[in-house]
């Protein structure tokens, strides 16, 4: 009889573990890595790190301020860049950065100009993350549909895309289907005067603008 109770015992305890091992593992599984812990891993040239959740986790933080850039922050940085003024260049790009970390132009920028100083490592660093955030999107689908359309946190990405594809815009529609939110851009190819169109799902900065709209 105590041994049948010390088995039952033992089957207890051996279930109630394995249980608990389970809704740890179940648990851990749904915990969504934050905002500050992607960039840190990004920071750091992680190869693993995820720059899709980080454009994400971006744009649904709370902690976003853009109050310290310029609102001409972006066209004064192109001018220095075109202009040569390197130093001025990454100094527009850095503040934007710090402000938007995930600015694919102010990385591609900084970039650019660090490369013409003569620092390879921040010229490498700021191309790592710009390669890293472009893949992000050209990863998320081929564009050519609203079912295979481009996931995009702003509209910024939309003509970054544009234009590394070589494409001119030409015209934008904002279109819904299905309860998501999509742009078609319709460009030309500057090579070869093609017509391309190309759908972005806007689902996200979409949202973001309904919020403001219904404070």
């Amino acid at each position: 009889m105590l041994s049948n109770k010390c088995s039952l015992i033992t089957a207890s305890v051996v279930l109630i573990l394995t249980l608990s091992s389970f809704a740890s593992g179940h648990s851990a599984q749904e915990v969504k890595p934050n905002y500050e812990s992607l960039l840190e891993q990004v920071k750091k040239s992680d190869p693993s790190a995820n720059f899709m959740a980080l454009r994400i986790a971006y744009a649904d933080a709370s902690h976003k301020d853009s109050s310290d850039v310029p609102a001409d922050a972006s066209r004064s940085m192109y001018s220095a860049l075109r202009e040569k003024k390197y130093e001025q260049a990454i100094m527009h790009a850095e503040k934007i950065i710090k402000a938007k970390f995930v600015d694919i132009n102010a990385h591609m920028v900084a970039s650019a100009a660090y490369k013409e100083m003569g620092n390879i490592e921040k010229e490498q660093f700021h191309r790592y993350v710009a390669d890293g955030l472009i893949k992000s999107i050209l990863n998320s689908g081929d564009g050519k549909s609203q079912e295979t359309a481009f996931k995009v946190i702003s509209t910024e990405e939309e003509y970054v895309i544009l234009r590394i594809s070589g494409l001119m815009p030409q015209s934008q529609s904002l279109l819904s289907a299905n309860g998501h939110n999509y742009d078609r851009l319709d460009a030309v190819d500057r090579k070869t005067n093609e017509k391309v169109s190309l759908f972005f799902n806007i689902d996200i900065p979409f949202g973001a603008l309904r919020k403001i709209i219904e404070k």
